[in-house]
């Protein structure tokens, strides 16, 4: 009988570890930075100790800022080849928040607060 309570528990927390895997979330924004493609998983909620962790996962370095919906600027970085850094954002209230690449240039990316893991562009 003993076994079988092994197997059941084995089974039951096997399961809840793979159902949580299935969801990326953080207390931050986590920006991944690669040569084609941008990934961010996002925070469930903004608070006034958001932060936005951005990794250069690229052979260059990348110069980029994050941005406001009304142009404010919160930071400017430069990450060199496999660097990462942490801007503070604070709370946003009702603003957007983007991250522009600016050297090597690419598309803007609109970070959502509340959103599951995605990617721009998306996979195909």
């Amino acid at each position: 009988m003993s076994a079988y309570k092994f197997l059941f528990v084995l089974l039951v927390f096997g399961g809840f570890s793979n159902a949580l895997k299935g969801q990326q979330r953080a207390d931050a924004f986590i920006v991944n930075v690669f040569d084609q493609s941008v990934k961010v998983v996002s925070p469930d909620k903004s608070s006034q100790s958001l932060h936005a962790i951005i990794k250069n996962n690229t052979l260059t370095t990348i110069r980029g800022k994050i941005q406001t919906s009304d142009n404010i600027v919160v930071s400017y970085f430069t990450l060199h080849e496999g660097d990462s850094e942490s801007v503070k954002i604070g709370d946003l209230g009702l603003k957007k928040l983007f991250f522009f690449p600016l050297s090597p240039s690419f598309q803007e990316v609109e970070l959502k607060i509340g959103m599951k893991a995605y990617e721009i562009p998306p996979e195909k």
